[in-house]
This record gives C-alpha cells, structure tokens and sequence, in this order.
C-alpha cells in the first residue's frame, strides 16, 4: 500500500500520512529561536515523524511548492524560506520520493465545485471527506488550516499522482 505524505510548510503548516485515508495528521514540528516570540522549523523533529518512510519506495511526499509573496517583509519571507529549506533538506536525507506541486495545482482538483467566495471552502471539503478525522486542536474549536491543507494536498497526491 503506498503511502502519501503531505506537506504544508510553513510555520504553522502540517503534515499528513495518508494510505486509503488519513492515517495521521500533525502540526509543523516548530522550536523556538532564543530570540523572543521567534520560532522556526524543528527540522529534528520532522525527521523523527518521518523516518520510518526513509528510502521506501512505497512512499512520497507532496509538498506545496511555495514562494514569496508581495509585500511580504524580508525577515518573514527569509524565515519561510529557511523553513522551506529543512523541509527539503529532512525528505532529502531521508531518501523520501518528493513532488512538488502549486497550491493552484491541488485546489484546482481536491476543492473541484466548490465556490470561492466560501472562505472555509477547504474545511468544508476536508470535514466532508474524513468526517471522523480532528482538525481542531485548541479550546477556540478553530481548525488548524495547516493541517487541513496538508490532508488536503495528500489527497491530491492520492488522485493523482
């Protein structure tokens, strides 16, 4: 059976193990930096979730393929980037088949019919396909989007590729 991983990077992204469905969902491994506030991609971390896939062949992961956005400030855009880079560095080292696609890409598919003018579109979806799966983690009862979206992406990876 093969195993689809995907991946929201970013900061408050997710991950997502998906075999016929959802196997595992978690939040993007994050430590903090030592200054204040500042967190970044644990990329230790993401490795330990990772690697029982290492070097399979049954797995892949499915990335959002992500890049800069305008009026972004620089020291967010850099930090993304970094955290895109572990990301990269962790399925690298660990020998795990990756693809890259563009959010356009996945929402085109996965999030088919429903219109855009509905914000939580995504949720919708992601509820209505694992109604069983939790997709909130806090006491606000808000979904986390990052690993909503990274179900979301493995479900992309899953129809197509």
């Amino acid at each position: 059976m093969r195993t689809i991983i995907g991946i929201d990077p970013g900061l408050t992204g997710g991950v997502c193990f998906m075999e016929d469905s959802i196997v595992a969902l978690h939040r993007m491994p994050v430590r903090p930096t030592g200054r204040k506030n500042c967190t970044e991609v644990d990329g230790a971390a993401l490795a330990l979730l990772l690697v029982d896939y290492a070097g399979r062949d049954d797995a892949l992961a499915v990335v959002e393929k992500v890049h800069a956005m305008p009026k972004q400030g620089v020291s967010s855009t850099f930090t993304f980037g970094e955290g895109c880079g572990v990301i990269r560095g962790v399925l690298e080292t660990l020998a795990i088949p990756r693809r890259y696609i563009t959010p356009q890409q996945w929402v085109k598919v996965v999030l088919e019919g429903h219109p855009k003018t509905d914000e939580k579109r995504g949720i919708h979806v992601a509820e209505s396909l694992w109604p069983r799966v939790q997709f909130v983690l806090d006491k606000c009862r808000v979904p986390h989007m990052g690993m909503v979206d990274a179900a979301l992406i493995a479900e992309y990876g899953r129809r197509c590729l």
